[in-house]
């Protein structure tokens, strides 16, 4: 197996009925355990295969260093063949100034909010630290579909869960979001929102990407797999 460290919901790249390691955090809000557990088993041999997981930068940030030894002693106990990559993901602001001061409505990765569990996702971490007050609760102006969305997960914290699985859904998201009372709306999504809908109010977006710190790295990883598999 191979597991990159962090703090990050692995739940959309397997199913967690398949067979593999369970481990556990140390607290209710720790995702050590749960980012491990629920990844699966992709070759059947008992063990997670890849875990990626690094939201942050400094230490892996958001998993902090008590989330990071207990991931490490998990590997100890249950995978100790496991190759361990650290590294981090920093979210990144693409206008940090307009956030500042402001009254932010944060719109965050529909599945990591649902299904995957989180609270939170980048766009709440990025405009955090860049001075964003406070974060404006959505639930006062939800549309439509939306409004089920909540329902069903109603621990969503104080973040919009992009939710678009058809031209229904987009149009009652995009409601929401120009009914929100707010200042600024950060899109946190992996796509840029704006190329499906039209944001009314002044707006931002987040980016992130993997930042291996040392070795191995995943193009160690990668090269080794390719030789193993006589794929060159």
């Amino acid at each position: 197996g191979i597991l990159i460290n962090g703090d990050r919901g692995l739940t959309q790249l397997a199913s967690s009925q398949l067979p593999g390691t369970v481990f556990f955090g140390g607290k209710a809000v720790d995702r050590a355990g749960a980012d491990v557990s629920s990844a699966g088993d992709f070759n059947q041999d008992g063990f997670g295969d890849i875990l990626i997981a690094a939201p942050g930068r400094t230490e892996m940030d958001s998993a902090g260093r008590e989330g990071i030894d207990q991931v490490r002693a998990n590997i100890a106990e249950h995978n100790p063949t496991a190759t361990v990559i650290e590294a981090a993901s920093p979210p990144v602001l693409e206008d940090p100034d307009i956030v500042r001061g402001k009254r932010v409505l944060v719109v965050e990765d529909g599945p990591t909010l649902t299904h995957g569990g989180m609270t939170i996702g980048a766009g709440v971490v990025a405009a955090m630290q860049h001075g964003a007050a406070p974060f404006v609760d959505p639930r006062p102006y939800l549309v439509g579909s939306i409004v089920e969305t909540f329902e069903k997960y109603p621990d969503i914290g104080t973040v919009l869960p992009a939710m678009g699985y058809g031209a229904d859904q987009i149009k009652d998201l995009q409601a929401t979001i120009n009914a929100t009372d707010c200042d600024v709306v950060v899109i946190g999504t992996p796509i840029d929102l704006t190329r499906v809908l039209e944001i009314e109010k002044p707006h931002t977006r987040v980016t992130y990407d993997l930042d291996e710190i040392g070795h191995p790295d995943m193009d160690d990883v990668l090269t080794g797999f390719v030789e193993v598999q006589g794929l060159v």
